[in-house]
């Protein structure tokens, strides 16, 4: 949502800079809240793709974009909704998936903040096979197995380069019974 409020000054600025300030939360960017969202925890759950496609000179784009990393990009989209979370005394799920998920890193609270920011700048982006359906299914597991009112709302947010192949009915069956 950052990225769609930025203001169209900041998309003239080099990728390198505006992935900085993306990750540091500086972005100018045009904002209404209205009284009732302040109110309410934010819960994110996010998934990112750490595939060693995330990381590849991207051929067939123009030649300042064939440089982008989409492992630092997802990083710091990653990075922008922790720092949110934990702003507004939110919930931060986190995990990374490739043929398979790895661990669930969980922030409720200041303290768990630096494992949190180990956790996703800590990946190594060498896996295969961009498997969205068993991390969309691990975080479904997730959200249900804790019960707790908060993360019964969490957006589950995706981050990859890839193509989402995914078993919708499947992927209802595991909703039934949450918002």
């Amino acid at each position: 949502r950052e990225i769609q409020k930025a203001k169209s000054v900041e998309f003239a600025a080099p990728v390198e800079v505006f992935s900085k300030k993306l990750g540091d939360g500086r972005l100018s960017i045009n904002c209404v809240q209205s009284p009732e969202s302040k109110s309410k925890k934010q819960v994110a759950y996010v998934l990112m793709d750490d595939t060693a496609s995330m990381v590849s000179v991207r051929k067939g784009l123009p030649p300042i974009f064939q440089r982008l990393h989409a492992g630092a990009m997802a990083q710091a989209v990653s990075l922008v909704l922790l720092r949110r979370a934990i702003k507004k005394n939110g919930w931060f799920y986190f995990r990374k998936f490739h043929g398979s998920c790895g661990p669930a890193t969980i922030v409720k609270d200041e303290t768990s903040y630096k494992e949190a920011c180990d956790a996703v700048m800590s990946s190594l982006f060498r896996g295969n096979d961009t498997n969205i359906q068993e991390a969309l299914s691990q975080a479904l597991a997730d959200i249900r197995a804790v019960g707790e009112a908060n993360l019964k709302r969490a957006d589950i947010i995706i981050v990859t380069d890839g193509q989402a192949v995914v078993n919708e009915d499947v992927i209802k069956e595991k909703r039934k019974g949450l918002p």
